[in-house]
Protein backbone atom coordinates (compact mmCIF):
# COMPACT_ATOMS: atom_id res chain seq x y z
CA UNK A 1 0.00 0.00 0.00
CA UNK A 2 0.85 3.40 -0.66
CA UNK A 3 -0.23 7.26 0.22
CA UNK A 4 -0.76 9.53 -2.06
CA UNK A 5 -1.74 13.19 -2.25
CA UNK A 6 -5.36 13.31 -4.38
CA UNK A 7 -7.38 16.62 -3.80
CA UNK A 8 -4.86 17.81 -1.03
CA UNK A 9 -5.70 14.95 0.88
CA UNK A 10 -4.07 12.21 1.89
CA UNK A 11 -5.20 8.56 0.25
CA UNK A 12 -4.07 4.98 0.77
CA UNK A 13 -3.48 3.10 -2.75
CA UNK A 14 -3.74 -0.08 -3.50
CA UNK A 15 -2.76 -2.12 -6.38
CA UNK A 16 -5.21 -4.70 -7.20
CA UNK A 17 -3.29 -8.82 -7.32
CA UNK A 18 -4.75 -9.23 -11.03
CA UNK A 19 -3.00 -6.04 -12.44
CA UNK A 20 0.49 -6.74 -10.73
CA UNK A 21 3.07 -7.57 -13.22
CA UNK A 22 3.84 -11.06 -12.75
CA UNK A 23 6.77 -11.44 -15.49
CA UNK A 24 8.65 -9.13 -17.25
CA UNK A 25 7.87 -11.51 -20.09
CA UNK A 26 4.34 -11.63 -20.30
CA UNK A 27 2.58 -8.50 -21.51
CA UNK A 28 0.14 -7.12 -18.71
CA UNK A 29 -1.74 -4.15 -18.58
CA UNK A 30 -0.49 -1.52 -16.72
CA UNK A 31 -1.40 -1.30 -12.83
CA UNK A 32 -4.49 -0.27 -12.23
CA UNK A 33 -4.88 1.87 -8.18
CA UNK A 34 -7.50 2.24 -6.47
CA UNK A 35 -8.27 4.79 -3.74
CA UNK A 36 -9.56 4.67 -0.35
CA UNK A 37 -10.06 8.45 0.73
CA UNK A 38 -8.41 8.96 4.41
CA UNK A 39 -10.73 9.62 7.18
CA UNK A 40 -11.95 12.95 8.30
CA UNK A 41 -10.60 14.48 11.66
CA UNK A 42 -13.85 15.59 13.51
CA UNK A 43 -13.00 17.64 16.10
CA UNK A 44 -15.17 20.20 18.82
CA UNK A 45 -15.63 23.26 16.51
CA UNK A 46 -17.58 20.77 14.21
CA UNK A 47 -20.53 19.80 16.54
CA UNK A 48 -23.55 21.43 17.59
CA UNK A 49 -25.74 20.38 20.48
CA UNK A 50 -28.78 21.46 21.13
CA UNK A 51 -31.06 20.15 24.11
CA UNK A 52 -34.95 21.00 24.03
CA UNK A 53 -36.63 20.88 27.41
CA UNK A 54 -39.50 22.56 29.67
CA UNK A 55 -39.42 24.70 32.76
CA UNK A 56 -40.45 21.53 34.54
CA UNK A 57 -37.86 19.49 33.74
CA UNK A 58 -35.03 22.41 34.46
CA UNK A 59 -34.31 20.87 37.96
CA UNK A 60 -34.34 16.89 37.34
CA UNK A 61 -32.60 16.99 33.82
CA UNK A 62 -29.95 19.86 33.46
CA UNK A 63 -27.78 19.46 36.65
CA UNK A 64 -27.02 16.21 35.21
CA UNK A 65 -25.95 17.81 31.43
CA UNK A 66 -24.27 20.78 33.10
CA UNK A 67 -22.33 18.50 35.47
CA UNK A 68 -20.80 15.90 32.92
CA UNK A 69 -20.44 16.60 29.39
CA UNK A 70 -21.57 20.53 28.97
CA UNK A 71 -18.26 21.06 30.85
CA UNK A 72 -16.58 19.72 27.81
CA UNK A 73 -18.64 21.25 25.08
CA UNK A 74 -19.82 24.97 26.48
CA UNK A 75 -19.42 26.46 23.37
CA UNK A 76 -21.16 24.23 21.15
CA UNK A 77 -24.48 23.80 23.52
CA UNK A 78 -27.75 24.96 23.09
CA UNK A 79 -31.05 24.91 25.07
CA UNK A 80 -33.97 25.04 23.80
CA UNK A 81 -36.60 25.88 26.36
CA UNK A 82 -40.06 27.07 26.88
CA UNK A 83 -39.23 30.20 30.09
CA UNK A 84 -35.98 31.64 31.59
CA UNK A 85 -34.39 30.31 33.52
CA UNK A 86 -31.99 32.69 35.53
CA UNK A 87 -31.07 30.25 37.92
CA UNK A 88 -29.24 27.95 34.97
CA UNK A 89 -27.61 31.02 33.68
CA UNK A 90 -26.29 31.99 36.00
CA UNK A 91 -25.12 27.98 37.13
CA UNK A 92 -22.96 28.18 33.98
CA UNK A 93 -21.57 31.70 33.87
CA UNK A 94 -23.77 32.82 30.94
CA UNK A 95 -22.47 29.88 29.03
CA UNK A 96 -25.98 28.89 29.35
CA UNK A 97 -27.78 30.88 26.20
CA UNK A 98 -30.89 29.75 26.05
CA UNK A 99 -33.59 30.04 22.91
CA UNK A 100 -37.12 30.36 24.13
CA UNK A 101 -40.05 28.70 22.13
CA UNK A 102 -43.68 28.95 22.60
CA UNK A 103 -45.64 26.23 23.71
CA UNK A 104 -49.04 25.51 22.24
Amino acid sequence: MNVAEVNSRSVIVEVPASRRLISEESPVTPPVATATMAPFATNLNDVFISVKTTKHYHHSRLPAIIDTWFQFAKNQTWFFTDKDDLYFQNQTREYLPIVIFQTG
